[in-house]
């Protein structure tokens, strides 16, 4: 099952205001269900197969250093999705989601 998934350094909040809009700018239609302390989101456009994607706190187990800001686990997946899909979703949360720090 193609996917990707990222430790994000925003709030679950922020990830899923982010997530919205992302799908809006891409032309996806998409759902948001609740699943415990996680967003789930189904999303499908036209010309393309549908993806999930599930915004989350990032589980205790997976953090390997003390963090000070709220990390959040972005997880992207798809049965119907080839490799090209994916990659270029994962490119559009890169960007989307890049910030500029120096």
């Amino acid at each position: 099952m193609p996917g990707f998934e990222f430790d994000m350094a925003f709030p679950p909040a922020d990830v899923v205001a982010g997530v919205e809009r992302l799908l809006d700018k891409l032309g996806y239609s998409w759902q948001r269900r609740e699943s415990g302390e996680s967003s789930v989101f189904t999303a499908k456009r036209a010309d393309a197969p549908t993806v999930e994607l599930e915004v989350g706190p990032l589980p205790l187990d997976r953090q390997s250093y003390v963090s000070f800001f709220p990390r959040t686990l972005l997880v992207a997946r798809s049965d119907e999705a080839g490799e090209r899909e994916i990659a270029a979703l994962r490119q559009a949360v890169i960007m989307a989601f890049l910030r500029v720090t120096g």
